[in-house]
């Protein structure tokens, strides 16, 4: 898993953020709803600055069916929220 996760990072963080918005969900950034998540923010980052400064909503990315990687984007930064390796921080459908 920590090789999907790196080989993943590295692949997003390389590329254009613009190129990356019009990737599909399944090699992309998905955007979810902060209201669809089963976690909670922590409290230090939801009150502070940076969480004010961030992109609207939650956005995610796959590591193939090893899980999901959920966070914040400001600007070129993107803090990691949750790790979702059960596929129960949000509901993915039938």
């Amino acid at each position: 898993m920590k090789s999907t996760f790196l080989n993943t990072l590295l692949r997003l963080s390389s590329d254009d953020l613009v190129a990356i918005y019009n990737y599909p969900k399944e090699t992309g950034l998905e955007k979810m709803d902060e209201s669809k998540m089963r976690f909670s923010l922590n409290t230090e980052f939801s009150n502070s600055d940076r969480d004010k400064d961030c992109l609207d909503g939650l956005w995610v990315f796959r590591m193939n069916t090893k899980g999901r990687v959920i966070g914040k984007i400001q600007n070129t930064t993107f803090y990691i929220m949750c790790v979702d390796t059960s596929f129960d921080a949000y509901d993915h459908g039938s």
